[in-house]
């Protein structure tokens, strides 16, 4: 414990650290954690819970051993969970679209009851009850846990919930993934209104609120508070080194000359004092006045940024490459976050750094927002924090292991002046030889094991039981560590296709829009890649995705155990992965798809439903873009919106309508409008 004394000293935080310091020291204060997450803690803090989804299992540690008391087997892919003072875990499986409930202290399950397509976040409603987000179906389930049966279902107006909470005033709070807003159905369990989570920037482009997974409220439940990435689509990107997109039917003139966009020649990264692509976000919402709380930046941060020229964005906008992380914090995707200390800080743990920010909760965009960071492992989907509030512990899927982090007490701001808190010294001479000074402990050089300066520990909990390449490859796409993928920690695989799946959004780039496409289904037969079929061999993605655009040095051999994570991506679940039947509407609709007349199927052909062919539709959208694009596969087809290569149907509806009926893709003008619906309504199901 002395070199975590002294690191914490030099922070000033040696005075409030139980046991540490002097007696009359103020004890640290009870956190919040995530409303659910893939990792829980018992009542009497004696055990973590975690849903395993590798594992198809519920698994019990011991919270002092680190060692596995009990496996439970549940079904395919679970998620999220949650304990009951009764010690009953409620668990959601994705994939097996259940909610299982669970007897922690037999290993018994004492029912279980299909939910929905793809169930995620849950929360006790009730002694009762439970609210379940489903992600497949746009909809949270309201399960009566006493007889394990659905007692109401209330379909939401935004796609892919997957966090639901519940505020002080009984309300129930859903986040979405990409939609950027909340969802609020009132205390009779009714949808209500959304709440916009968008972050105003008072000037540069406009940032769109994505990849929102937990909900984390505060003890009062009057505020909910969120750690995600904000998506930057209307910067118009252009490859780092041109000479690498030489023949990729990239190096065409800007496509956007005509209209006032701000323009990037750093790739997905962004440049110095520039917003990247997807950029790191802590959002919080006051839930009595259902509106985003913007901190007030700091007047020096402000003048700073007009100085520069740099876009003067929210505090609570976490970019890496301003100068308020001028120790070079790393930090990349963020998947949530707990309130520490009593509202204080915020534990900000992020999946592409591999890593957990300790940042003030009142952030004014300095530097001094920045208390501390801690290493964590690969993969984290599960946060959770004991009863106390000294430890929090992250569930690191990928690798099957737990990290615990001690939680310091926040000091108030204003003993930290001219950000003493990260500037100072020790001159103690009793510091180990290993361990360096605070100013270069923020560092981040993860290369040298250093660069953390939170007390921290990680064991491996749960053996890997996927193929070793496809557990490497997930690795890797999910990494913005590795300086072969990301030159500055700013972009990672999973940056633009969370889960393997897409960002729902539309980028710009200098040769024209490009819709993200989904990848889940498996794509490793339907090559040649990108929206032009302009990359033959899944191996050229290295020149020109990851080099050119995201800044990587390039990942050789490496690039195969990437596309054999891809090829092992399961589609994203609809009704029909439970039903797996179809209804008359849907047959009627399959038939019509397939129907010579219609021809649908003559280019949306095979198990992927795509000839693997560019075809000219018609469909180019400027001027300086090209005439003809890939056939693109359908998996997971109703949770891709919007759709076409530049983004223009937002809904099936719309692209059948605009598209089909018009006789411009395949030919569907002799359609009447109930085989319009009834081929909608098969499109949904793939």
């Amino acid at each position: 414990m002395k070199k975590h004394l002294v690191i914490l000293a030099a922070l000033g935080f040696s005075a409030c650290i139980p046991g540490l310091g002097p007696e009359d020291a103020r004890p640290i204060e009870p956190g919040q954690a995530p409303a659910s997450s893939a990792l829980a803690i018992t009542a009497d803090d004696a055990h973590l819970i975690i849903a395993a989804e590798d594992h198809n299992q519920v698994v019990v540690i011991d919270r002092d051993t680190k060692e596995v008391v009990r496996t439970i087997d549940v079904s395919a892919g679970p998620s999220h969970v949650i304990v009951d003072e009764t010690n009953t875990a409620y668990v959601t499986t994705r994939y097996g679209h259940k909610l299982h409930a669970v007897d922690l202290n037999t290993g018994h399950e004492k029912g279980q009851v299909t939910v929905g397509a793809e169930p995620m976040g849950l929360t006790l409603v009730d002694h009762n009850r439970v609210a379940v987000a489903l992600s497949g179906e746009s909809a949270v389930a309201i399960v009566d846990v006493a007889n394990y049966e659905i007692t109401k279902k209330v379909a939401l107006p935004d796609a892919d919930p997957r966090a639901v909470a519940q505020d002080a005033r009984g309300r129930l709070v859903v986040s979405h993934m990409s939609s950027g807003r909340l969802s609020i159905l009132d205390a009779d369990m009714d949808f209500y209104k959304n709440i916009p989570m968008n972050t105003p920037v008072q000037t540069g482009p406009a940032i769109h609120p994505n990849h929102v997974r937990l909900l984390t409220l505060s003890s009062d439940g009057e505020e909910v508070v969120t750690a995600h990435s904000q998506s930057n689509p209307d910067v118009v990107r252009s490859p780092l080194d041109p000479t690498l997109v030489t023949g990729h039917d990239m190096e065409t003139e800007d496509g956007f000359e005509e209209e006032e966009f701000s323009q990037s020649n750093c790739g997905y990264g962004g440049c110095p004092d520039e917003l990247g692509a997807v950029v790191p976000t802590v959002t919080q919402v006051d839930l009595e006045f259902d509106s985003v709380v913007i901190p007030v930046k700091d007047q020096t941060q402000i003048n700073s940024d007009i100085e520069r020229g740099f876009a003067s964005e929210s505090p609570t906008i976490l970019n890496p490459n301003s100068d308020r992380f001028a120790f070079k914090v790393r930090l990349h995707n963020p998947m949530g976050a707990a309130v520490v200390d009593g509202g204080r800080a915020l534990l900000v743990v992020n999946t592409g750094t591999q890593n957990a920010i300790l940042i003030r909760r009142n952030m004014n965009g300095s530097s001094r927002d920045v208390l501390g960071a801690a290493r964590i492992g690969h993969g984290p989907t599960g946060l959770a924090l004991t009863r106390d509030g000294q430890f929090a512990y992250v569930f690191n899927l990928f690798e099957g292991s737990i990290t615990e982090i001690e939680l310091p007490v926040i000091p108030d701001i204003d003993t930290v002046r001219n950000n003493d808190a990260l500037m100072a010294k020790t001159e103690s001479t009793t510091i180990h030889e290993d361990v360096p000074l605070v100013e270069d402990s923020l560092a981040m050089d993860f290369e040298n094991e250093r660069g953390n300066n939170l007390p921290s520990n990680t064991v491996t909990i749960l053996e890997e039981v996927l193929p070793p390449d496809v557990a490497y490859g997930r690795i890797l796409f999910h990494d913005a560590n590795d300086h072969r993928i990301s030159s500055g920690a700013t972009v990672s695989c999973a940056s633009c296709h969370p889960d393997g799946r897409t960002d729902n959004m539309t980028w710009k780039f200098n040769f024209g829009p490009r819709n993200t496409p989904q990848l889940g289904g498996g794509i490793m037969d339907t090559a040649p890649f990108h929206w032009p079929g302009d990359v033959n061999r899944f191996d050229d993605l290295e020149t020109a995705t990851v080099r050119a655009f995201m800044g990587g040095e390039g990942l050789g051999s490496d690039m195969a155990v990437v596309g054999s994570f891809m090829d092992h991506l399961p589609s994203a679940p609809t009704v029909k992965h439970i039903t797996n039947t179809l209804t008359a509407s849907e047959e009627r609709g399959k038939a019509i798809f397939e129907s010579a007349e219609t021809a649908c199927a003559s280019c949306h052909s095979g198990e992927d439903y795509t000839n693997n062919l560019t075809m000219d539709i018609g469909s180019k959208a400027r001027h300086s873009d090209r005439n003809d694009f890939q056939v693109p596969v359908l998996h997971g087809l109703s949770r891709s919106a919007p759709y076409m290569h530049d983004g223009s149907a937002d809904t099936l509806e719309a692209l059948v309508n605009e598209w089909v009926k018009t006789d411009r893709m395949g030919k569907g003008s002799h359609l009447n409008p109930d085989e319009i619906k009834d081929l909608i309504r098969f499109l949904e199901t793939l």
